[in-house]
């Protein structure tokens, strides 16, 4: 009746037996070196078996820890809807009255599972509206590195760049 040593949970017959043994007056010490654990976990699950007249652990009513099916899909539809929206905006966005807040973690990796990483608000112009709006104009680029700098360098020639 040993259980492995990788498992910290005892199976509900060892529990019983371990309490069984307690109740015919076993030490501690005994029923530890006879279900190979510390005789402090013995006393614990003794104490607790006493405290609460039963053998399982309580639950706790907690937050859940994962968001639902319906949060999941609402969060990536919100961040397909507007590419630029943080976490904290599509926190904003997905809450509801009926579920808890997700948190911005969770909601980062919702992202992450989708392929969606390293959604960040843009603070300058993107580069592809700096094309269309040179297309437009007419103009043309001169410089490698007018789409990331955002320099408005249109138009003028440059003798090192062909």
């Amino acid at each position: 009746m040993t259980r492995p040593t990788n498992n910290k949970n005892f199976p509900l017959s060892v529990k019983t037996a371990i309490f069984r043994g307690h109740l015919n007056g076993q030490s501690t010490k005994m029923l530890a070196a006879q279900f190979q654990c510390s005789p402090s976990g013995i006393r614990k699950l003794i104490k607790r078996c006493l405290d609460q007249n039963t053998f399982e652990l309580a639950k706790h009513p907690a937050r859940p820890r994962k968001t639902s099916h319906v949060m999941d899909r609402n969060i990536i539809r919100a961040s397909r809807e507007d590419p630029r929206m943080t976490s904290t905006d599509i926190q904003v966005v997905v809450t509801s009255p009926n579920e808890p807040v997700p948190s911005k973690k969770n909601i980062r990796k919702r992202l992450q599972a989708q392929g969606l990483h390293g959604r960040r608000q843009s603070k300058t112009r993107s580069s592809v509206k700096i094309i269309a709006e040179t297309v437009l104009s007419g103009q043309k680029l001169t410089r490698a590195g007018d789409l990331l700098s955002g320099h408005n360098t249109f138009g003028h020639t440059n003798p090192h760049f062909n």
